[in-house]
């Protein structure tokens, strides 16, 4: 019988995380040091970790824990979050969901990409959450479409799934601070319909990531709220 499953949870994920990072110390494994960096971020994040890899499995059906918050299972599946994998290197976008239709499409196209272009191109060695934006990520582009918003990723940068799933949470991130800025600097002053508002409202109660799947390159994310 095994003791260590009859643990609290909470205590049972110290445990992990100190097993993960004591091993990853003897490990000289660029994967394995950006996952101990990417558990951080989340941790930070405005957008709720809800992938659960416990689903993929078989599990035991007395298993009723609530996973509405899964990052702790990223340690337990950590191998799988390191392990490379080939499709990454010819990613194109990362793609996010929009419901939010604007009154003026065109107006809040235009602020909203000019304005990313300022943050993921800013050269401010002051700013190193926005350093943390390019160097980690490969975000160099932003689009808006009406019903998506598409983050472009330089070719070569992603190799593992936690590379993936960190441009995914750095996407959003850059999104929603990309709206709430232009909105606190008021950059929006012909935004009669108060568009910027409707997005970044949307965005704050769609904040829960549920998957995602590659087709053709592309990375389509789900949103819950």
């Amino acid at each position: 019988m095994n003791r260590l499953l009859d643990l609290p949870e909470d205590v049972l994920v110290l445990i992990y995380k100190w097993v993960f990072k004591e091993c990853a110390k003897q490990i000289d494994n660029k994967n394995a040091r950006s996952l101990c960096d990417f558990y951080d971020i989340l941790k930070k994040s405005k957008l709720c970790y809800c992938i659960n890899m416990a689903e993929r499995d078989e599990r035991d059906e007395r298993d009723e824990r609530d996973d509405r918050d899964d990052t702790n299972s990223i340690y337990l599946y950590r191998q799988r979050y390191i392990k490379e994998d080939s499709r990454l290197y010819k990613l194109k976008y990362i793609e996010y969901p929009v419901s939010f239709i604007p009154a003026d499409f065109e107006y809040i196209r235009t602020i909203i990409e000019e304005f990313a272009a300022i943050i993921y191109n800013d050269d401010n060695e002051d700013r190193k959450l926005m350093k943390l934006h390019r160097c980690r990520s490969g975000i160099y582009n932003l689009e808006y479409t009406r019903d998506t918003i598409r983050v472009y990723i330089d070719k070569n940068k992603l190799c593992c799934r936690v590379d993936l799933e960190n441009a995914i949470i750095m996407g959003y991130e850059l999104i929603y601070y990309s709206l709430k800025l232009i909105n606190i600097l008021e950059l929006n002053p012909y935004d009669d319909y108060r568009d910027i508002d409707g997005l970044f409202e949307w965005l704050e109660d769609y904040n829960l990531l549920l998957g995602y799947t590659i087709t053709n390159d592309v990375v389509a994310v789900e949103l819950g709220d």
